[in-house]
């Protein structure tokens, strides 16, 4: 009978240890889905700057929850929800270079002191909480996501919340933006006064209107100007970040649509795959986003020097792109090229940013004190503006040349990693499509401020956590076996 009890006993402990050592496989199995839910709400909910004022902005009523951006603390909260789940499934790089595992950290760090020695210490806390999600997507990319075996479920509810994206997008062109200038330019005639004075307070505490010096309401002229260009935006407050989002996951979409319909024939396939890619690069256009066609541009040439083509036929289709972009760039552009006004703002706003680092070159002005400086030192006739539209130079502004340093080595580092796991003859197609994505999130940052929008920036730095994180250089056998390589796609 001891016999017996005994092996009962053990039989029951080998069960228990199964289940445990099981545990995270099964949690591993389903991260990339719930890392997907939380890129996807970024993308059609957390898509305002959070430097303005929207971004902490309560909906009303249960409409306003479906069609207008959620306050950031609830994406928080999603966070901070995923993220113990992720500590379920996480794990640490065997081959990752260590300065990459407490870069980042550093890097916040240095922005806790910067806050601490800012004169605007509530919007300084408000960004430095932003930061903080920032670090913790990443660590969530490196220590979770880098291990699946599989990434095309990441981008099932990315996918879809892309596609919600681009028809809101498609929705706006086809007279959504007709109707919104129609509403604004009627109360613009009446300073606002015709509007119900709860309507007219949403409008004032979302920073869309303002109130002058001599009592009368008027439209923000940001949003006016914007709104008269015709630019969409879809779900995102700003039309360059209808762009940056486009950029960043449209190539890994792509192939994971490709992937995702490896059932059906092949003409279905090429269907589905050309209908997101006409969406896609249809809404970039209509963004009007002049770097963001410049920047895929170079993302389709960093594509190219990918692929095991011979040289001459590599040089000769990098020729054709170069051509055909640079004329269908001035063709489209070329009227906007004769007053360039954006340009010229964005050197201004450059030139103020250099000024502000000479000030404070060691802790900066605090994360987001850009705006404050440069409305001190920008002339009469400059457009306001809160942030650089240059996310590296905003870093030495806002926190010091060591602030400036930490970040460029954090993301110079990763994205030396990124390309050398992604962009190589033989690269998994999905893994290459992602390493495109950061290419083109890194290069808009030189002219965007992308860092500042959760619904960049959050999805950016789980993707770059996650392909720094990879082990070894990857291979179709290894990740997707489902998906076809670039190069023949």
């Amino acid at each position: 009978m001891a016999k017996v009890g005994h092996r009962t006993n053990m039989s029951t402990k080998s069960k228990t240890t199964t289940s445990i050592a099981a545990a995270p496989a099964e949690w591993l199995k389903r991260m990339p889905l719930v890392a997907g839910v939380l890129a996807g709400l970024c993308f059609l909910k957390f898509g305002v700057p959070v430097v303005l004022p929207q971004a902490h902005a309560t909906p009303d009523v249960l409409t306003e929850w479906v069609s207008d951006q959620w306050p950031l603390p609830i994406g928080y909260l999603v966070l901070g929800a995923v993220l113990l789940y992720g500590f379920m499934a996480a794990r640490v790089p065997g081959d990752l270079p260590r300065w990459l595992l407490w870069a980042p950290a550093a890097w916040f760090g240095w922005q806790v002191l910067a806050t601490i020695g800012s004169k605007s210490s509530g919007l300084a806390t408000t960004v430095l909480l932003h930061f903080g999600a920032l670090v913790c997507c990443y660590y969530l990319g490196l220590f979770a996501l880098s291990r699946l075996t599989d990434g095309r479920r990441f981008w099932i509810p990315v996918g879809v919340a892309l596609l919600l994206v681009l028809l809101k997008g498609f929705g706006q062109q086809y007279g959504g933006m007709t109707s919104t200038t129609d509403y604004i330019e009627q109360n613009e005639a009446t300073g606002w006064t015709n509007l119900p004075k709860d309507e007219l307070n949403d409008l004032v505490q979302s920073g869309v209107v303002i109130k002058t010096e001599t009592g009368r309401y008027t439209v923000v002229p940001e949003v006016l100007k914007r709104v008269r260009g015709g630019r969409i935006s879809g779900t995102l407050v700003y039309a360059n970040a209808l762009a940056g989002v486009i950029l960043l996951s449209l190539p890994a979409i792509l192939i994971a649509t490709w992937g995702a319909t490896d059932r059906l024939p092949k003409i279905a396939r090429m269907v589905m795959f050309g209908l997101v890619f006409y969406m896609g690069a249809a809404c970039l256009m209509w963004s009007g986003s002049k770097a963001g066609w410049l920047v895929a541009m170079a993302m389709v040439l960093a594509l190219v020097l990918a692929q095991p083509f011979p040289t001459q036929w590599k040089w000769g289709i990098l020729a054709v792109i170069l051509i055909g972009g640079t004329g269908g760039f001035w063709f489209k552009y070329s009227e906007k090229l004769k007053n360039p006004t954006s340009v010229v703002a964005r050197f201004d706003y450059w030139s103020a940013a250099l000024k502000l680092t000479k000030e404070r070159p060691l802790l900066g002005h605090g994360p987001g004190g850009f705006g404050s400086g440069y409305a001190r030192l920008k002339a009469p006739e400059s457009e306001p503006t809160r942030l650089t539209h240059n996310d590296y130079l905003e870093q030495a502004c806002d926190s010091g040349l060591p602030g400036f340093i930490l970040f460029i080595a954090w993301i110079g580092g990763c994205m030396r990693r990124v390309w050398s796991k992604g962009m190589r003859p033989g690269s998994d197609a999905l893994i290459q499509a992602m390493a495109l994505g950061l290419i083109g999130w890194a290069l808009q940052s030189f002219v965007e401020f992308g860092l500042y929008v959760p619904a960049i920036a959050w999805v950016a730095m789980l993707m770059l956590g996650w392909v720094t994180g990879l082990a070894e250089p990857q291979t179709a056998s290894t990740v997707n076996k489902a998906s076809p390589n670039l190069a023949t796609s």
